[in-house]
């Protein structure tokens, strides 16, 4: 684990009253409403363990970790806030944006609490009025997001302390890092790097700059100990594949990049490369655990068909042969998001964003979750079509097929009526998700 920057570490000024911004705020906004209701909000806080510590401790009482509206706009709606004070901070999403996750955050389909665990004070505060509740002064950072499938087109507002947009940016998840676009660049400032995800991505950029030029943004500069951590990086062009009708062309781009980025690097530089947090003994040992509880599941016949296929599965040794890789690993993402995969109009290739989670892994484990990832039910990917222009050998391909059964075996557990992303579910949910694990079980 990559320790935090000294400037960081130590450091638990959360005050009441911290209003005061370095002249930034950070807004969600969501079109039609609200991203946390209060109740949604108050259980996400138990969860995350910091009401309770916050409260004994009286650095801040329960009502200020209530939500704050901010006054809608444009029709776009209320929102949840996210208050960032000094120019050094850490938002503690102490886990993964999405997919399963390994250390907690349940991802795309249900985010779970995203609470800060220090605030590294380093300005006078600034005001800023008409953003937060009259009767209560905010924490220094607080913010939670859940957030269901299909509903991700909320829009993040950088603002300065006078009110004024200073930087306008879109986002399809509730992000570890903000972003500055230039007309060349990128600027990354990481609001968490608790798991090293600074040094992961610089790494992975650096390495693949060289080993596979023009699958991934190049590396321009960095400051990996600054508070917060920075990359600056090429700004490429093309938009994201998550939630289109993704064609055979694009398919075959996707697999085009994921045979470059698996085949062009050296083993022995795989070999160095630290090993990704996200990884199948993680992946095996989280879904059992979900399984285990024996969840309610309801009275829907393939909905319980599809939880006993399952829990099968999960009983028998091959789960735990899939934690032992027999073949070569490869630098992966970690992140079987389909954002994460950028579509080139005009050069008519993917290329690869997003590699703070990357490290040294498991192929047909990457592979498999970016099959039955939840962020397929955004848009249209034939997976066939996708595995077969992928350079398979006949033990990897069968690696893959279980590996796909347990994420998607994960996001039916975490869609039930148990789960974390209940409350969201759109109806009929859980029996699309029975169905596609009866399929791979079948």
């Amino acid at each position: 684990m990559i320790a935090l920057p000294a400037s960081c570490q130590g450091r638990t000024n959360l005050r009441r009253g911290d209003r005061g911004l370095d002249g930034r705020t950070l807004i969600l906004y969501q079109r039609g409403q609200m991203l946390v209701d209060p109740v949604e909000y108050k259980l996400a806080v138990q969860q995350a363990g910091l009401s309770s510590r916050l409260a004994d401790s009286g650095q801040i009482d329960r009502p200020a970790i209530q939500p704050f509206l901010v006054p809608s706009a444009a029709g776009i709606g209320p929102a949840q806030f996210t208050s960032q004070r000094g120019d050094c901070h850490s938002a503690a999403g102490s886990g993964r944006r999405d997919g399963l996750g390994h250390s907690g955050q349940l991802g795309e389909g249900a985010e779970r609490a995203s609470l800060t665990r220090r605030a590294c004070l380093g300005h006078e505060p600034l005001p800023v009025s008409g953003l937060f509740h009259p009767r209560h002064a905010p924490a220094a950072v607080v913010s939670v997001a859940f957030l269901p499938p299909r509903r991700a087109n909320w829009r993040i507002f950088l603002q300065r302390g006078d009110g004024r947009a200073k930087r306008a940016m879109t986002a399809d998840r509730f992000s570890t890092h903000n972003l500055e676009l230039g007309d060349d660049v990128v600027t990354k400032r990481y609001t968490s790097w608790d798991r090293g995800e600074p040094h992961r991505e610089w790494a992975a950029l650096t390495l693949l700059a060289e080993h596979v030029p023009g699958l991934a943004p190049t590396p321009v500069r960095a400051e990996l100990e600054a508070c917060p951590p920075t990359i600056v990086m090429t700004r490429l062009p093309g938009r994201v594949l998550r939630g289109e009708h993704i064609t055979d062309e694009q398919v075959g781009a996707m697999a085009a990049a994921l045979n470059r980025l698996h085949q062009q690097i050296p083993a022995r530089v795989i070999e160095e490369v630290e090993p990704a947090a996200w990884h199948p003994a993680a992946a095996v040992n989280k879904v059992r655990a979900w399984a285990d509880k024996q969840p309610d599941l309801g009275d829907d016949p393939v909905v319980r068909q599809a939880f006993q296929a399952g829990a099968a599965w999960l009983a028998s040794s091959v789960p735990d042969e899939l934690t032992v890789n027999p073949l070569p690993p490869i630098l992966g993402l970690a992140d079987g998001n389909h954002a994460n995969y950028l579509w080139d109009e005009r050069e008519r290739q993917v290329r690869l964003i997003d590699w703070e989670d990357s490290g040294r892994s498991d192929r047909a484990f990457e592979l498999g979750e970016v099959a039955e990832h939840i962020s397929r039910v955004d848009g249209v990917l034939d997976v066939e079509r996708l595995l077969a222009y992928i350079d398979l050998t006949q033990q990897e391909a069968e690696r893959v097929r279980e590996f796909r059964r347990l994420f998607a075996l994960g996001w039916f557990l975490m869609l039930g009526p148990d789960g974390p992303a209940t409350p969201h579910n759109p109806v009929g949910t859980l029996e699309r998700q029975a169905e596609r694990v009866l399929h791979l079980f079948s």
